[in-house]
């Protein structure tokens, strides 16, 4: 389970045993744990990217494969996010914090990672730490047009000092996203802010001979990275 820390500074991850009497022992360098490795007592705080692994034990023994989970820590992870418009319940697993939880959805998609909206603009805030520098936004979208799902039709980053005015800094077109397979980095001038409002316009109408046709579009998002 992925949580906030309490000073929003990072992840919190929670582990859990599949049986009373069971140990988790974990590691944070990538490398396969050993009941030597460290064990699981508390919530794991993480301040830098790393691939987290961790197996359960009985008697010293490793039952069954580890658990393995690569995380990205960025200026986003583990911060204060609102969306303005909400995703369907169908796609809403985790909610707005999925978003900043520092994993990435899997592929092939099967929802459970992904928020996905029909119809609607992504708009999402972010509130970083402090008055950070940042030139760099990379958000993962999913782009699956047999599945009526879209890259959006246009991003705009906008940044604020006070959660309240909002300027752009950056926006880019269809021509420009479309260029990406799913991470869509959008880079921009050194600027220093303490929130990053996020605004992808919906695809809007399917056209006509792509499946779906005539109908709304949908856009999933899992990650957003701000660097």
């Amino acid at each position: 389970k992925y949580l906030p820390t309490y000073y929003k500074e990072g992840l919190k991850v929670e582990l859990t045993a599949p049986l009373s009497k069971s140990e988790n022992h974990f590691t944070t360098n990538g490398t396969e744990p050993e009941y030597k490795s460290e064990k699981y007592l508390f919530p794991i705080i993480l301040k830098k990217s790393t691939i987290l692994k961790a197996s359960y034990f009985e008697n010293g023994i490793k039952q069954g494969n580890s658990f393995v989970q690569e995380l990205s820590i960025n200026k986003a992870t583990g911060r204060n996010i609102t969306l303005l418009n909400q995703p369907r319940k169908k796609y809403s697993v985790g909610g707005a914090f999925s978003l900043v939880d520092g994993v990435r959805g899997a592929l092939p998609w099967s929802g459970r990672d992904w928020l996905g909206f029909l119809g609607d603009d992504l708009n999402a805030t972010i509130e970083i730490k402090q008055n950070e520098e940042i030139s760099r936004v990379t958000i993962d979208f999913l782009n699956a047009e047999q599945s009526w799902i879209y890259l959006p039709k246009e991003i705009d980053i906008l940044i604020s000092k006070d959660g309240i005015i909002f300027q752009s800094v950056k926006k880019v077109d269809w021509e420009y996203i479309n260029k990406f397979e799913r991470n869509v980095v959008i880079n921009f001038d050194k600027v220093n802010t303490m929130y990053v409002k996020i605004v992808a316009k919906n695809f809007g109408i399917i056209p006509l001979g792509k499946p779906g046709e005539g109908t709304d579009a949908w856009i999933f998002i899992d990650e957003i990275s701000i660097e």
